[in-house]
């Protein structure tokens, strides 16, 4: 595996961090004080979805991992469907802030669920993962990946981030 660290603790902080700073941006009394939130936001985002990846990885062969993560893909565009219209409704009804609420409330859930479901999936982890030169070595695979290349060159940014995990996942299989 590629993991330095263990899946389930990174993705319980992840979720922590959303849920937290979406409270404190609900509660914030500045605009500088709102920004920091969502930063804060966002980087627990990422934790949990880099996870999610790790998992799907962790759990299914090459093929069945492209299947799933491109099923979640078509579950994570609905967010953008769906969440101005929920988001909207919030607002008109409860305030901007009802919004952040909500947030927080879901992220809480989601740790909850977390905390009591999550089994660690990363048995075989690489300390040598995030050293400088493995990091390094890894990027330049990437970008010297005829997949990575031909997914950039000929589909939109969206497209192209799908077809790059499917492909590199298939790839790997190789």
């Amino acid at each position: 595996q590629t993991c330095a660290l263990p899946i389930c603790p990174v993705a319980l902080v992840g979720c922590g961090l959303y849920a937290t700073a979406a409270l404190a941006g609900a509660l914030a009394v500045s605009l500088p004080a709102l920004l920091a939130a969502r930063l804060v936001q966002s980087v627990g985002a990422c934790c949990v979805v880099i996870c999610a990846r790790a998992i799907v990885r962790d759990c299914h062969g090459p093929e069945q991992a492209a299947q799933v993560m491109s099923r979640a893909l078509a579950w994570m565009a609905l967010a953008p469907i769906v969440g101005p219209f929920i988001g909207g409704w919030l607002q008109e009804l409860l305030g901007w802030r009802a919004n952040l609420g909500a947030i927080a409330l879901a992220g809480a859930l989601l740790l909850w669920g977390a905390v009591r479901r999550l089994p660690e999936t990363s048995l075989h982890r690489n300390p040598q993962a995030t050293h400088p030169r493995a990091l390094v070595a890894t990027y330049l695979r990437i970008l010297h990946s005829r997949v990575f290349i031909r997914s950039e060159e000929h589909t939109s940014e969206l497209q192209s981030h799908h077809d790059l995990v499917c492909r590199l996942l298939l790839e790997k299989k190789k």
